[in-house]
């Protein structure tokens, strides 16, 4: 049986260090290993081994392809499995699993999405600056005000995420995603969440992902 239809879709870059523990962690709130899908994005560590030894379904790109294209992966991969709902979420650790019972509550929505606090007392102070920024242009793009546009811990609906064409690849997939989202009608909430920083290293490229995500704004507004 399926637990609410809801599969937890993560995808993994070099994590061999921090996946164990967090599937772990899903399972001790409920989570079986048929409901857990690891996308290793070409890690070049022993990330998909230390998933496929807990169980869970792993699908492995042979070489990083981006967290867009990994996520993509995963919504396909669970349709078919049958899920309904996927909650995506970062394989470092900085997710609370304690979190996930306040985007299950909230599956009246087609998009759920987590919202830190953007404070320079608790995050690095160039993600403030960034994610103030580019949650901004997000909000101006979808004609609608998104607090945290960049969280990547959301509550997805499937059958209505999987009709919204995205073409990004990398991290500006889920900006992608959530602009045309708005644009498309979605209805979206945002929930609080805890964000701990001290269990992983981030993957992003400041310099090419704020690029891409610049171009990818250029396009959203040309092609409005």
């Amino acid at each position: 049986m399926l637990k609410n239809k809801t599969a937890v879709i993560i995808p993994a870059y070099n994590e061999e260090k921090n996946i164990r523990k967090l599937i772990e962690e899903l399972f001790k709130k409920g989570f079986k290993r048929n409901e857990i899908i690891i996308i290793d994005d070409g890690s070049q560590d022993k990330t998909a081994d230390e998933a496929k030894g807990k169980g869970v379904y792993v699908i492995r790109n042979k070489k990083n392809m981006g967290k867009g294209y990994a996520q993509k992966l995963g919504f396909l991969f669970a349709r078919k499995k049958g899920f309904k709902y996927v909650i995506t979420m970062d394989a470092d650790g900085q997710h609370s699993v304690d979190d996930i019972d306040k985007f299950l509550k909230n599956k009246k929505y087609d998009m759920v999405i987590g919202r830190r606090r953007i404070s320079k007392k608790i995050m690095p102070l160039d993600r403030v600056i960034s994610n103030t920024l580019t949650s901004l242009v997000v909000s101006i793009l979808s004609s609608k005000r998104i607090k945290d546009s960049q969280c990547g811990y959301r509550l997805l609906n499937l059958s209505k995420i999987l009709k919204i064409p995205i073409t990004s690849k990398k991290y500006e997939a889920e900006s992608e995603l959530l602009i045309k989202a708005c644009r498309a009608g979605l209805s979206i909430k945002e929930v609080p969440i805890v964000t701990v920083y001290d269990r992983g290293k981030s993957h992003i490229h400041r310099f090419k992902d704020t690029l891409r995500f610049l171009i990818l704004s250029v396009k959203l507004i040309l092609y409005a």
